[in-house]
């Protein structure tokens, strides 16, 4: 039986049952492979690692000598001391920074700063048997996150930091030092993400575990604690009342400006929210009120996957179609009166209000599975290729200018995905990021790295997309024009050093050849250009489902 074939079968049959001991096992050093490998042969898997271990020596022969060139590289403990000296130094630095600023001193504003991105280096993040793959993936897209990245990464955040933070539990801080670990290390070197993870299991204890997490949950957590910990307000906002002839542009801008300055006055808000309008219309027979409207800060869309006349998900669709389906209005029942209570039948409109630099979107690839009486029975995921444009993608038609929004038109191009790979079972994620500096794609699994090959839009775009982010136009554009100057070794960039010593990443999209999995992701070597023909072919027939199952 091939090692492909092993890991797979082992993925579904052992991997939940006896993860305690492929855990185990692999922090002793040895790849996940190996282990399931040494644990099929000795047929021992439910025993615990180590007496494992002292039992076989087959199992010990298979871990000592079945090193594949693909396992997971380990952080050094010069790395490990490293990170814990730059958390320490920044913890310091932030103390300094309050004691000077206890007179009064004005935070930072993000539109302060020029775009930059931060160079996409061949720096990964280890994975060993902790399951840190949906924090190496959201870390991976925030890490190459236009402002964001550089709010953090240049101490800026410092200046906003709420008073009363402990900043050994700060997730800015530990965001703050992850980022300059990263980008003072070598091309080609492995990091861990140890500091942030310490640092999400503190801020929510649902993350204080090794166990598997959504990517696009961690990092709506992650989100919404930097802005929480970067604003010096911490009031309600009140619902404001339509005025006669008021527009919801207008409405939703009153509604923000009174969020930013009692709730919430982060510099993320800027970065990354609009504000949701939802008007309800019903005509209640008991106190006669018959309309309403609700505003809610929104950090990130998720859009349903459309279905067809069975009600089953489509297979595809576009990003287009998501937002289509968010904002068309929708029939409400046992819609609760806000008057009197009441139970009525309405209908509510939605509408998407402001054009944010960074725009996250998850298509809501998991949905409840529930019986015909209703009653919940599980989760299943939806196969689906959401189509995105590699170009220009026109959301204007879906969102409307707040009136004071740096940009008029919501223009956005694609920056980011996590991509989910396999099922439910053995899902893994993984992150695709793009340098807007070389126009490129680059390919991030856990510690290995790769180029996608620009010879098929499918490479990018299929149905492993997950959490999308995008950056608006006009700040793609300047990221086009200029490479970030960002403390960094003197190490080459990864388009100098990609042919020299970084191996690229293999292709884990399955077929029905086991040989696939072997094809390596050639450079991208694309030019710069605002069309989909200047990045890669973009036919229909090439947006084909593509399946395959990880280890985790």
């Amino acid at each position: 039986m091939s090692s492909s074939l092993i890991a797979r079968f082992a993925l579904q049959q052992y991997a939940i049952e006896h993860a305690e001991s492929i855990s185990l096992l692999s922090k002793l050093g040895y790849s996940q492979l190996d282990c399931i490998q040494a644990l099929l042969a000795c047929k021992g898997a439910v025993e615990p690692a180590a007496e494992l271990l002292m039992k076989s020596s087959e199992a010990t022969t298979l871990l000592t000598t079945t090193k594949n060139d693909k396992e997971l590289p380990l952080v050094s403990d010069q790395c490990r001391a490293k990170a814990r000296q730059i958390l320490d130094n920044e913890i310091s630095t932030c103390l300094a920074v309050k004691d000077a600023n206890s007179g009064g001193v004005a935070g930072i504003d993000i539109f302060d700063l020029t775009p930059v991105q931060t160079p996409v280096r061949a720096v990964s993040q280890e994975n060993p048997g902790k399951n840190y793959c949906f924090l190496n993936t959201f870390l991976q897209q925030l890490k190459h996150t236009p402002y964001l990245a550089d709010y953090l990464l240049n101490g800026y955040y410092r200046h906003n930091l709420r008073s009363g933070i402990q900043l050994e539990e700060s997730l800015a801080v530990s965001m703050s030092s992850f980022l300059q670990l990263s980008v003072s290390t070598s091309s080609g070197e492995v990091i861990s993400p140890e500091l942030v993870h310490t640092a999400l299991g503190t801020v929510n204890s649902r993350f204080d575990n090794y166990q598997q997490h959504d990517a696009t949950e961690a990092m709506s957590t992650v989100l919404d604690q930097l802005a929480y910990e970067t604003s010096s307000v911490n009031g309600k906002t009140k619902q404001p009342e339509k005025l006669e002839g008021e527009s919801v542009s207008d409405l939703a801008r009153r509604y923000h400006k009174e969020y930013k300055s009692k709730e919430n006055n982060s510099p993320l808000v800027s970065m990354t929210h609009c504000v949701l309008v939802t008007e309800t219309s019903c005509d209640c027979s008991k106190c006669g009120h018959s309309e309403s409207q609700k505003c809610d800060p929104l950090s990130q869309l998720d859009l349903e996957i459309p279905t067809g006349g069975d009600r089953r998900p489509v297979s595809s669709c576009s990003i287009l179609d998501l937002l289509h389906g968010f904002t068309e209005p929708r029939k409400v029942t046992g819609y609760k009166c806000p008057i009197c209570k009441g139970s009525v039948d309405a209908t509510q409109n939605r509408s998407i209000v402001g054009q944010p630099p960074i725009l996250v979107v998850n298509p809501m690839k998991f949905r409840d599975v529930r019986n015909s009486e209703g009653e919940l029975e599980g989760l299943e995921k939806i196969d689906v290729v959401v189509d995105v444009s590699l170009g220009v993608n026109d959301f204007s038609g879906y969102m409307m200018s707040m009136g004071d929004d740096t940009a008029t038109e919501a223009k956005y191009e694609l920056l980011s995905s996590a991509d989910q790979v396999g099922s439910l079972v053995g899902g893994h994620y993984e992150a695709t990021v793009r340098d807007f500096s070389s126009n490129t794609f680059h390919h991030f699994n856990d510690s290995q790295y790769g180029v996608v090959s620009s010879d098929r839009k499918s490479n990018i775009i299929n149905n492993t997309n997950y959490g999308l982010m995008f950056v608006r136009s006009d700040v793609a554009g300047q990221l086009k024009q200029s490479n970030a100057q960002l403390p960094q070794d003197d190490s080459p960039t990864i388009q100098q050093e990609e042919q020299e010593d970084v191996e690229p990443l293999v292709s884990n999209s399955s077929s029905d050849s086991n040989d696939s999995q072997d094809e390596q992701l050639a450079t991208n070597s694309s030019s710069n250009g605002d069309s989909d023909a200047d990045v890669m072919a973009e036919s229909d027939d090439q947006l084909q489902p593509e399946t395959g199952m990880l280890l985790l």
